[in-house]
């Protein structure tokens, strides 16, 4: 899978940072929080543990679910792309 789940947690934790310069505390501590949640399950998935991937599946699910009903009910567009990227990230780990 090579560097993908490092780069989508970097992604997750830039959507933090870009609701934390808008006053939120909770974006950036979900934000690390999934990133967190998704490094630990890559960097174990790649030193052998199958079971390790669904940490993955968690982290991308639930920030997808999240970005997702954001978008639709405030209209936030960072919240748009995060819910978008997720979904192909789950995607990408199931092929």
């Amino acid at each position: 899978m090579g560097l993908l789940p490092y780069a989508f947690s970097g992604i997750a934790v830039l959507g933090g940072l870009v609701g934390y310069s808008k006053g939120s505390v909770a974006s950036l501590i979900a934000s690390s929080t999934i990133s967190v949640i998704n490094a630990v399950g890559a960097y174990f998935h790649q030193n052998g543990s199958n079971n390790a991937i669904y940490l993955q599946y968690l982290s991308g699910l639930m920030l997808a679910y999240v970005g997702g009903k954001k978008f639709l009910t405030k209209g936030s567009p960072v919240m748009g792309v995060l819910g978008v990227i997720s979904f192909l990230y789950v995607v990408a780990l199931t092929i």
